[in-house]
């Protein structure tokens, strides 16, 4: 089983505080509002009472606080805690997550001050504007409950117009864009990607809920939306050469799982890696020109210099 998305499970964990701080919570009653399973609420509130929320419990499934114990005085809580409360609320607010505040309330709650400001972590993004996305609340339903879409997708303009059924189970957002990544029912080890904005039309297909495909994970594990998929189809060998400005960029960034760099007696670094497309890797070329140099393969040699004509002729 895929380990779940730690957004969405802190998201529960607050919600069962809020829950706690009001009184007893029945443990059947998590568990039909969460739409989890026992083993999994259970962890939860081993976690809560882990991270310095004393929590008690009895033999008919009742949880409560400990006596004297609430979100405005939890006891001693974890430096853990305190910093992933913090951490995920500013993630929340910055990527446009439904109901940040809810994060931010509790956060108040426990440091009784304004928890964006106090996070060792500050997570510099563009604000994602939901509303701008098209079909938003039809992909966020029908990835929260397992849900098939047909969708009708234009890859290019001036190009037919084709209708897909897809199983959606991530929302990707990247450079401006957003992608949901799915798999089609029958085939769960295809993982193709649609950009949100070339979909004209979206039909949620009610009924049973599709099975979370096992290589799931394995396909996300990426660094960019263009590296999304298995380890087996990245067969594009990649080596530039970094000198200058660019060093410390390539040589204290994970820019592509497995990537290999080494120090030159010139001082310049080399930088191996495998990808699955040409794009993954592009943005960081161009970024740090004229102090990359693309060594392999020639495919990357070629896109890059086009892209440097192109742009060379534009300006003219």
């Amino acid at each position: 089983m895929p380990q779940e998305d730690s957004l969405k499970r802190l998201g529960r964990i607050v919600s069962i505080l809020c829950s706690l701080n009001d009184g007893s919570v029945r443990l059947r009653d998590v568990v039909t509002k969460h739409r989890k399973d026992k083993r999994t609420i259970h962890r939860d509130f081993a976690m809560i009472h882990r991270a310095g929320f004393c929590v008690q419990t009895d033999n008919a499934g009742t949880y409560k606080f400990a006596p004297g114990v609430s979100l405005s005085n939890p006891g001693k809580l974890t430096q853990e805690l305190q910093t992933a409360f913090s951490s995920m609320a500013a993630f929340a607010l910055n990527s446009g997550t439904p109901s940040p505040e809810s994060f931010s309330n509790v956060l108040r709650s426990i440091f009784a001050t304004d928890a964006m400001g106090d996070s060792p972590i500050l997570h510099i993004m563009p604000r994602v504007l939901k509303e701008n996305i098209p079909f938003i609340n039809d992909f966020e339903y029908a990835i929260e409950y397992s849900k098939e879409l047909e969708i009708e997708f234009q890859k290019e303009p001036g190009v037919p117009i084709k209708k897909h059924t897809i199983c959606p189970l991530k929302l990707l957002m990247a450079d401006g864009s957003t992608y949901v990544f799915c798999t089609y029912k029958g085939k769960p080890t295809i993982f193709p990607k649609y950009r949100l904005n070339r979909i004209k039309k979206v039909r949620i297909i009610e009924g049973d809920s599709f099975p979370t495909p096992a290589g799931m994970e394995e396909a996300l594990n990426a660094h960019s939306i263009w590296g999304v998929q298995k380890k087996s189809e990245r067969k594009v060998k990649v080596k530039l050469v970094v000198k200058d400005f660019a060093r410390e960029y390539f040589r204290l960034h994970e820019l592509v799982e497995g990537q290999k760099v080494r120090e030159q007696k010139d001082g310049s670094l080399t930088f191996e890696a495998r990808i699955g497309e040409l794009p993954e890797m592009i943005p960081h070329v161009l970024r740090w020109m004229p102090h990359v140099t693309v060594i392999a393969p020639q495919e990357l040699k070629d896109e890059v210099r086009k892209r440097l004509e192109d742009y060379a002729k534009n300006q003219k």
